[in-house]
């Protein structure tokens, strides 16, 4: 934890761009879908916006669509990106790439509990939702402690950012709905001696003028 209230750590994050699994209603965990051509124009738009900010580290999940959102980034406001293979989506092992449609037919429990945030989910082949959880919870503790009192900027997943807002906001039990965050949008946590805390969540202005020329 920091020594002194006054200093506090921002976790800056933000989602990938969008990708064709994302606009044909697909599920993707850790299946490895590029950006299409909507989701790059998104990231330049993002990094236009970030080019007015200072950070003193920049991390991304290993999955392509953040890498290639991370290297927009990166490239726009000269920063490198580290790989971070903790910050990659919840693993959806046999469930990935396939249609939410049919997934619905096919696996309606595990749907259903996805949409009203079920206490316990167990993904076949793939991660609990008790480990995604932990792992999420810790990847944001390390980072803060590995840069105590600095702002930092990951790159990672949708359902890794609902996962960071029930950790920081105290969310042991489940919600009858969960929020979800839009492709990249920004999202801020600051970690203070008493905590963490929400600093903003699903801010989507930046591409407001996504038909205007970069």
């Amino acid at each position: 934890m920091i020594a002194d209230a006054r200093i506090f750590t921002e976790l800056i994050a933000v989602r990938h761009g969008r990708t064709a699994a994302n606009n044909d209603g697909r599920l993707q965990g850790h299946y490895d879908s590029p950006l299409d051509a909507e989701g790059r124009q998104q990231a330049a738009l993002l990094a236009r916006r970030l080019r007015a900010e200072h950070f003193d580290a920049f991390y991304s999940s290993d999955l392509i669509r953040a890498v290639d959102t991370a290297a927009i980034i990166g490239r726009s406001c000269r920063l490198h990106p580290e790989p971070m293979p903790e910050l990659r989506e919840w693993d959806m092992g046999e469930l990935e790439n396939c249609g939410y449609d049919d997934l619905r037919l096919s696996h309606p429990e595990i749907m259903t509990g996805f949409k009203f945030d079920a206490a316990e989910l167990n993904i076949p082949g793939g991660e609990s939702k008790r480990a995604f959880y932990r792992r999420i919870a810790t990847v944001m503790d390390t980072l803060a402690a590995r840069h105590p009192g600095k702002r930092i900027l990951v790159v990672t997943h949708g359902g890794v950012l609902q996962a960071m807002l029930k950790y920081v906001l105290g969310g042991g039990n489940t919600w009858n709905f969960l929020p979800r965050s839009a492709n990249v949008s920004y999202n801020l946590f600051l970690l203070r001696r008493e905590g963490w805390q929400l600093g903003c969540w699903n801010d989507t202005s930046h591409v407001n003028g996504l038909a205007d020329p970069l």
